[in-house]
C-alpha cells in the first residue's frame, strides 16, 4: 500500500512534472482561494481535476508517486485508454504542437525480450508505410530508457465490439457501411504488401 502523500509534498511533485507552468500553478492556486489552505493531497488533487487543471488519470499518478507515467517525451499523458498484450494505449497531447494524439506503449515486461521489442518495431515500421483514410495514421516513434512508443492519430469514438456490446447489433446499412470502410483500408493496406492479423470489431474504431 502506498503511503499517503503530503500536501506539500504534491505541490511538488505536481511542479516537477511539468504539467503546468509556475504561472498555471500560481493561477489555479489563487483561484481555489481559502480552499487550497485547508486541503490534504488528496482533496487538493480532487480541487484540480474539478477546475480542469489536471485529468483524474494524472492527479492518481502524482497521489501514488508515479510523475513518471504523466509525461512521455514530448507528450503529456491525460488518460488511459485501453491496454493489450504488448502494451497499452493513452490518450496525450504534444507539448509544443498541442495535438491530441494516441500514445502506445510496449509494456516494460516485454521491452525487455527481443522478440516483443523486434515485433513493436516491425509495427511502427508497417504503419509508416501507411497513409488512407480508413487506417489510424502514424505520427512519430520513440523510446525512452525503459521503453519504446508509438504516436498516432487519436480517434475520438469507440471500437465497434464495445458499441456493439452496449448497445446492441448494427443495422444491415451500418454494418455494410462499417465492412465497407474497413475493406477499403485493408484492400490499400494489402497492395502495400501488408496482410492485418487481427481484423476484429474491437480493433475497428468508429
Amino acid at each position: 500500500m502506498v503511503p499517503l502523500m503530503s500536501r506539500e509534498e504534491f505541490v511538488r511533485s505536481l511542479g516537477d512534472s511539468g504539467l503546468l507552468s509556475g504561472d498555471e500553478l500560481r493561477d489555479a492556486f489563487e483561484k481555489l482561494g481559502d480552499e487550497i489552505n485547508t486541503s490534504d493531497s488528496a482533496m487538493l488533487a480532487h480541487q484540480l481535476v474539478k477546475a480542469g487543471r489536471l485529468t483524474r488519470f494524472q492527479a492518481d499518478a502524482l497521489l501514488n508517486r508515479r510523475p513518471n507515467d504523466v509525461r512521455v517525451s514530448n507528450y503529456i499523458v491525460l488518460e488511459k485508454l485501453g491496454a493489450g498484450g504488448m502494451g497499452t494505449v493513452f490518450k496525450a497531447r504534444h507539448r509544443r504542437m498541442n495535438r491530441i494524439v494516441a500514445l502506445k506503449i510496449l509494456a516494460r515486461e516485454a521491452a525487455a525480450q527481443n522478440s516483443f521489442a523486434q515485433r513493436f518495431q516491425r509495427e511502427i515500421e508497417t504503419i509508416a508505410q501507411l497513409s488512407h483514410p480508413n487506417i489510424v495514421m502514424a505520427y512519430d516513434a520513440d523510446e525512452t530508457d525503459t521503453s519504446l512508443f508509438l504516436v498516432m492519430e487519436f480517434v475520438d469514438g469507440r471500437d465497434l465490439g464495445t458499441e456493439v456490446m452496449q448497445t446492441g447489433p448494427r443495422s444491415i446499412a451500418e454494418a455494410l457501411e462499417y465492412t465497407l470502410q474497413a475493406a477499403r483500408g485493408l484492400a490499400y493496406a494489402h497492395a502495400h504488401g501488408i496482410v492485418h492479423r487481427d481484423v476484429k470489431p474491437a480493433n475497428l474504431l468508429i
